[in-house]
């Protein structure tokens, strides 16, 4: 893990390159590979839902080599809305009509809630960039836009990605 107490992750994917040997961690998190020339090799863990990690490693003929990785747990969407709202006023004048879009989401980190950084929600095509807020109250997170910066047809047919940034910089994206 990334943050003490330190701990095994159960099923991480080991490749050695070159030469393409591998394992999978055990259920502590330990690895070993056998029958692996001297020399100076990449060994490249991966997992889903985490940052991948890779090292140089020294192997030396009839000697042990230990290698430790520090696997950051990418941030995971649990549910989002996209809610629109529209408001007619006829008085007092001018009369008006606006409309208003909300972006919520819930974001979990397994390495704590205090390891989210940022969360944006964006509409590319249409050019749509917005922060999101945190709310304590609700523990999710929010953004509103009016019809002042997005005409209500806008987001018909276009996709909306949030994404979430940890501390350590590496994010993850809704599908």
């Amino acid at each position: 893990s990334y943050y003490p107490p330190y701990m095994g992750i159960k099923g991480v994917e080991l490749i050695i390159i070159p030469g393409y040997a591998g394992t999978i961690t055990d259920s502590d998190g330990y690895f070993k590979i056998n029958g692996i020339n001297a020399g100076e090799y990449i060994l490249k863990a991966t997992k889903a839902g985490y940052a991948s990690d890779s090292s140089l490693v020294v192997v030396r003929q009839g000697h042990k080599t230990l290698q430790n990785f520090t696997f950051d747990a990418l941030p995971v969407f649990t549910n989002a809305k996209v809610t629109s709202a529209h408001v007619s006023r006829w008085l007092p004048p001018p009369n008006d009509s606006r409309f208003y879009f909300y972006f919520t989401v819930d974001v979990d980190d397994p390495d704590g809630s205090g390891d989210i950084d940022l969360v944006t929600v964006s509409c590319p095509d249409i050019g749509l960039v917005d922060t999101l807020s945190y709310l304590i109250t609700s523990g999710s997170f929010e953004a509103h836009v009016d019809s002042d910066e997005l005409e209500p047809p806008a987001l018909l047919g276009h996709p909306i990605i949030f994404e979430a940034m940890d501390l350590v910089g590496n994010k993850n994206f809704s599908a």
